[in-house]
């Protein structure tokens, strides 16, 4: 009885770092809301039920991960809806991005994700042929590298507006600032893929995007971009959580190995 239980407490000392792991799995998990990976629907695969509705005509065409949500720029009134209310009153901290794929050099002004209601608000868009984050006031976007057309990027804002900073990142490239941001946009509902005020239709490929209701740091965003468009799907039941797969995975691994070892 006495080995018995040296042995238990072996094994129980022995979990504890899975254990920790598996707990920040679950915390960070917590703040992502919204996820959509447009693998031939709309749905959120977050877990909590914020399913996106379809306006007018999309496609989903394949990439080398699954598909994605295709738009041709042009009607102005095919896009996406999602129930989630980004203003700055309901989400005074939140961050939102995806994976983009442009066919060609943009001319025009385009959107990705946005709630802005002609007051500039928080917006991810491409304009002037670069990637652009809207932080609020007229003016007051920060502008990133240009689009490669024909390539899958990753574009992804957080907001911070008890601290009024911002942090914009773009495949390998960060870009902070302060700003005052607009407190006027449109509540209740995200667009993605279309300007509902300005009428800007994106014209690509969307995928992944994902919505968390707090600003994620540098070093987060680009843990994201890391795992790649395939290795972020945060599927209900999985931990593919903020980059953290690795740690998930590993504390996962650990526990079943440290169970089948004890039996």
């Amino acid at each position: 009885m006495i080995a018995h239980a040296q042995f238990v407490r072996r094994g129980l000392r022995s979990l504890l770092p899975a254990a920790a792991a598996f707990l920040a799995c679950g915390a960070a998990h917590a703040s992502l809301i919204g996820y959509y990976s447009f693998n031939g629907n709309v749905l959120d695969s977050s877990g909590n039920g914020k399913n996106g509705t379809v306006h007018g005509t999309v496609q989903y065409t394949a990439t080398p991960w699954g598909e994605a949500l295709t738009l041709d720029g042009t009607s102005k009134s095919n896009y996406v809806t999602i129930p989630i209310d980004t203003t700055i009153a309901s989400m005074p901290q939140m961050t939102y991005g995806g994976w983009f794929y442009m066919p060609q050099t943009p001319s025009q002004i385009e959107e990705m994700i946005t709630n802005d209601d002609g007051g500039y608000d928080r917006t991810l868009e491409v304009r002037g042929g670069s990637w652009v984050a809207q932080n609020g006031p007229a003016g007051g976007w920060a502008a990133g590298p240009a689009v490669t057309p024909k390539q899958w990027t990753f574009v992804g804002v957080s907001y911070d507006n008890t601290a009024g900073t911002y942090l914009f990142d773009v495949g390998t490239h960060q870009y902070t600032g302060s700003t005052t941001f607009n407190n006027s946009s449109i509540a209740g509902v995200t667009y993605i893929g279309v300007n509902p005020f300005f009428n800007y239709e994106f014209d690509g490929s969307i995928a992944n995007v994902f919505v968390y209701n707090q600003a994620l740091t540098g070093a987060q965003l680009s843990q994201l971009e890391a795992a790649g468009p395939s290795g972020f799907a945060p599927e209900p039941g999985t931990v593919a959580l903020f980059g953290l797969a690795g740690i998930c995975g590993g504390a996962f691994h650990l526990l079943r190995r440290r169970q089948e070892a004890g039996r």
